[in-house]
């Protein structure tokens, strides 16, 4: 069917305008960090995971611009949006919200 899935979860605090990338995830191979800028060969593929935090309340559009640079050495963007319009994030003071953090081996709920 193919091998593993090659993915790569990305943090984006909207409320700070903060990116992090997140380690270790549940999907990687045990003891491999994650890397980041990234090199890809011709043919192979990354997928990345955009996990969008505030931390506040309040109505966040955003968008996000990958850099990147083709094999002639050229640079170019790669814009990753909804359909040409941004993402929406919507937070407010719900008691069904809750705060995960990925521990390095699991989530876990942060009280």
């Amino acid at each position: 069917m193919g091998g593993p899935l090659d993915i790569t979860y990305l943090e984006i605090n909207v409320g700070t305008g903060g990116v992090r990338l997140v380690p270790g995830d549940v999907h990687a191979s045990p003891g491999v960090p994650e890397t980041f800028p990234f090199e890809l060969e011709p043919g192979q593929t990354k997928s990345l995971v955009f996990i969008t935090t505030s931390g506040r309340e309040g109505q966040w559009r955003w968008r996000v611009q990958l850099e990147a640079v083709n094999n002639d050495g050229k640079p170019f963007n790669i814009p990753i949006d909804n359909d040409g319009q941004p993402f929406e994030l919507v937070t407010g003071r719900n008691p069904l919200n809750q705060h995960w953090k990925y521990t390095g081996t699991s989530w876990e709920l942060v009280q």
